[in-house]
C-alpha cells in the first residue's frame, strides 16, 4: 500500500495539464471496456519516458499499446472524421493563442475549457489499434 501511494499527489498535481494523457487512458477503457488505474499507468508511463513529470506525452502510440496490450497503434492527423473503424479512436485538437488543449469528439476531459471556447480546431487525431 505504502509503495502504491507515498507521493502520489506530488504525481498527480500537474494532472491539471494532462488533457491529452487522459484522454489517451479514455480510448483504452474504450477499447478494453473496462477500467484503467490512473495511478499505475501514470508510474508506469513516466518510468518509460512516454509521459514527462508535468504530462506532456512523448509517445502516445507506446502509451495505449501498453494499455490495450496491442501488437501495434498507429495515428494520423486529420482535418476532418466521419464514421470510424471499429479499431479507430479519435481526439480533437484545439489551439488558443499558446494553449493548445484535447478532448475527445463526445466528451472533455476539463470542464468549461477555454482553450475550447475561445480557440480553433487545428484537428483530429485518429488512432488505429492492431491486435
Amino acid at each position: 500500500m505504502k509503495s502504491r501511494y507515498e507521493g502520489s499527489q506530488n504525481l498527480l498535481w500537474s494532472m491539471r495539464e494532462g488533457c491529452y494523457f487522459l484522454c489517451l487512458l479514455s480510448i483504452a477503457e474504450e477499447y478494453l471496456d473496462e477500467k484503467v488505474d490512473l495511478i499505475d499507468s501514470v508510474r508506469h508511463c513516466m518510468d518509460k519516458g512516454w509521459l514527462t513529470n508535468d504530462y506532456y506525452v512523448n509517445d502516445a502510440c507506446a502509451i495505449l499499446k501498453w494499455l490495450c496490450d496491442v501488437k501495434d497503434v498507429r495515428w494520423k492527423l486529420v482535418q476532418q472524421v466521419g464514421i470510424l473503424k471499429d479499431n479507430e479512436y479519435s481526439l480533437e485538437k484545439w489551439k488558443c493563442g499558446e494553449k493548445t488543449h484535447f478532448r475527445r469528439r463526445y466528451f472533455d476531459v476539463y470542464e468549461n475549457s477555454k482553450t475550447v471556447k475561445d480557440g480553433v480546431r487545428v484537428g483530429y487525431y485518429v488512432f488505429t489499434i492492431i491486435k
